[in-house]
This record gives structure tokens, C-alpha cells and sequence, in this order.
């Protein structure tokens, strides 16, 4: 819908940095967004429950279908359905390891909801599939609806 959308009638020349959010921008969205603005989109991913686990941050090279690289103060592993680490190109789960000191932006509990919080803490975030590329940049592929 971006990539469609005629934005030539907006002043648009104060943008210095876009962020994306949501699902992941494909390559003609970003073309466009930067043929028309001049600025780069940086994709990233993150949930309510963990804010922002990886991104593209500013001067470090953004490719498509990418989110980016890990935030720091993490460690991510993208693994199988039984909890085996998977290696570059794999499709897994993310799974953020839970340590001490306890991960910053991790959520720790629903609200008086025992059961929601144990179902959430198996090292898994729900219904995300993603994989690692080469030199630690993550793409994700599917959102499952769950």
C-alpha cells in the first residue's frame, strides 16, 4: 500500500531517520519510501512482551527482507520445536534466554495470571517463525496467527 500511495503532495523534507514497525517492508515499499523522501526505512522486530529484540540501526547497512541485527542486552537463538539451537537459513522460534541479570525490555508476568505467565515462559515467543542469516541478521518469515 505504501509503495502506491502518491506522497508527492507532502512535505516530507524535515525527515532525518523512518522506523518500521509491524509486519516487515518489502523492497519496493522501501525503494519507494526512499525514492520519494530520501531517507532509508530501518525495519525492526519486537512485541509487547519483549519491546525490541532486533533492528537495523543507523549507518550500518540495511538489506531486504531483513529486521536487522540483535539489540544488545539479549541473547537470541532461533531453535526447533524441541529446543535444539538451528543454524543460518534455519526457520525456527526465537527463544530469549532468561539470565541473570534478567533481560532487559522482557516482560516477567501477566498481572495476576499464573497460567498465561508459565504458557509464555518456555523460552519461546509464540507464533513468530524466523531465521538467522548470514552475519547474525534476522528476517522473519511468518507470523502465526495463535
Amino acid at each position: 500500500m505504501l509503495a502506491q500511495t502518491d506522497i508527492s503532495g507532502f512535505d516530507l523534507t524535515s525527515l532525518r531517520h523512518c522506523f518500521g514497525a509491524g509486519e516487515p517492508l518489502n523492497s519496493e515499499a522501501m525503494r519507494s519510501w526512499k525514492m520519494n523522501t530520501g531517507c532509508d526505512i530501518y525495519d525492526g522486530y519486537g512485541q509487547t512482551k519483549t519491546i525490541n529484540i532486533v533492528a537495523n540501526f543507523p549507518g550500518k547497512e540495511i538489506r531486504s527482507g531483513s529486521m536487522g541485527k540483535l539489540c544488545s542486552g539479549l541473547i537470541v537463538d532461533i531453535i526447533d520445536d524441541d529446543g535444539l539451537i538451528l543454524g543460518e537459513n534455519d526457520v525456527g522460534h526465537i527463544e530469549i534466554k532468561i539470565t541473570e541479570p534478567y533481560p532487559p525490555r522482557l516482560f516477567k508476568r501477566y498481572h495476576k495470571d499464573e497460567v498465561s505467565t508459565t504458557k509464555s515462559f518456555r523460552n519461546i515467543i509464540q507464533g513468530i517463525r524466523q531465521r538467522v542469516m548470514p552475519m547474525g541478521i534476522f528476517g522473519l518469515l511468518i507470523v502465526l496467527m495463535t
